[in-house]
């Protein structure tokens, strides 16, 4: 490119290359291809109509009438144990309105379109201003824990999630808040169940500690049954003791005669620490 300066330096007079008619052609077919690919590609990314296996299905009460329908349909082509219908408070004219939310019309609706009513839960969601889906799937993951539903890393749903757009093999497996150790061989993509045991720890040969309980119980109702089973002379412990804070530590020293190996197996068996 090459530059004059004229009007005592006040302006600049530049040469620069343009394209030819060739030229011209070229770029209008690479812009052309370039736009095709984002159609095509994006296409099959944001309109999956391939839904995925499941025994549950999650829909958004705010949806038109016509996609409830459509979700009516799914169910007859599938089985499915529940359907979760989310959404917030109505926008227009509640004061009305026997329902309050998006979560309760949409789940009469799906009822008055034919789907039983006991297959629907209404899951209502918090008012928001952005992130209304976002908002409707953190309200149905805590309904889920609340109603002793196996709960899922909200992170790792949306990662399965993304996987299920792209056409990606992925695995989802409950995450329990209290720990655990979980045996999920029989969990068959939530059409099975999982097995989860406390951590036990051999601190010493002679101390045990459980550092992590089964979700279904509390430091209290664990400390209970081994108790119990001390009682019912299953179970033969020196002393037990709880330091539990904001961490669950739970101490059990052992009898004479008696190994840390031998009271972990012990309470397996007897207690609710499985």
């Amino acid at each position: 490119m090459q530059t004059h300066d004229t009007c005592w330096g006040l302006l600049r007079r530049r040469t620069c290359l343009v394209p030819t008619w060739r030229g011209g052609v070229l770029l209008g077919l690479l812009l052309l291809g370039s736009l095709l690919l984002v159609l095509l590609g994006a296409h099959p990314f944001l309109a999956v109509s391939e839904p995925a296996a499941a025994e549950v299905l999650a829909v958004e009460g705010w949806v038109s009438d016509h996609v409830l329908a459509a979700v009516v349909r799914e169910c007859e082509r599938q089985s499915y144990s529940a359907v979760y219908v989310t959404g917030g408070p109505l926008e227009r004219g509640a004061p009305l309105s026997e329902f309050k939310t998006y979560a309760e019309l949409g789940a009469a609706t799906l009822v008055q379109l034919g789907l039983p009513a006991e297959l629907i839960h209404a899951v209502p969601a918090p008012p928001v201003r952005r992130d209304r889906t976002y908002a409707a799937a953190l309200a149905l993951h805590q309904w889920l824990r609340e109603h002793e539903q196996l709960p899922h890393n909200f992170v790792e749903l949306l990662e399965a999630q993304i996987a299920i757009l792209k056409k990606q093999p992925f695995k989802c497996l409950p995450d329990f808040p209290t720990g655990g150790l979980m045996d999920a061989r029989d969990y068959q993509d939530g059409k099975g169940s999982v097995k989860v045991r406390a951590r036990l720890k051999a601190r010493d040969d002679t101390t045990v500690t459980i550092t992590e309980i089964p979700p279904t119980t509390t430091t209290e109702s664990l400390i209970a049954s081994i108790e119990a089973a001390m009682k019912k002379g299953k179970l033969k412990v020196k002393s037990l003791s709880d330091y539990t804070a904001e961490k669950v530590e739970i101490e059990i020293k052992c009898p004479s005669g008696v190994t840390a190996g031998q009271l972990m197996d012990a309470l397996y068996a007897f207690t609710d620490c499985e």
